[in-house]
């Protein structure tokens, strides 16, 4: 009985091959900004279920004036711009960052005074999972193929 050791000179040259697609580091973190902007929109949709954070109720009176105003019965959601106002930024070759055009994001989904912590943001491991299946899928991806 026997295990052979592949030909390590054919696998040498297979990832050597295959180095340009692992370095391009763009398409993963692009893809798990994107995966994130989606968790933000399920929380959204989700009324925070979708983060773990089920989202408290609105006041009856802002229930009432928003209503009163026409807007949205929905927490977090009068213009629409905490919802719908993320963006995907490219800071370089491998650097990213999902952001939201409302300057008041942060006061939601922390809490602040008598303005309740309504999370959108999924939790750190969460994250850390989302962008770990991107890069996992990136390398599965580059090293396709036979060696």
């Amino acid at each position: 009985m026997q295990i052979q050791a592949p030909d390590i000179d054919k696998l040498a040259a297979f990832l050597a091959a295959r180095r340009d697609a692992l370095a391009k580091l763009d398409e993963p973190v692009r893809r798990s900004l994107e995966a994130l902007r989606e968790e933000v929109q399920a929380a959204f949709d989700s009324g925070g279920a979708a983060v773990g954070a089920v989202w408290p109720p609105l006041a009856s009176r802002t229930l009432r004036d928003k209503l009163r105003l026409g807007y949205s019965p929905q927490p977090l959601v009068r213009t629409g711009r905490l919802r719908d106002g993320w963006t995907v930024r490219m800071e370089g070759p491998a650097r990213g960052t999902l952001e939201s055009v409302a300057p008041y994001a942060r006061v939601h989904e922390e809490g602040l005074g008598r303005v309740p912590r309504r999370r959108f943001l999924p939790d750190p491991g969460d994250t850390r999972a989302i962008i770990g299946d991107a890069f996992r899928e990136h390398v599965q991806e580059a090293l396709s193929g036979e060696p």
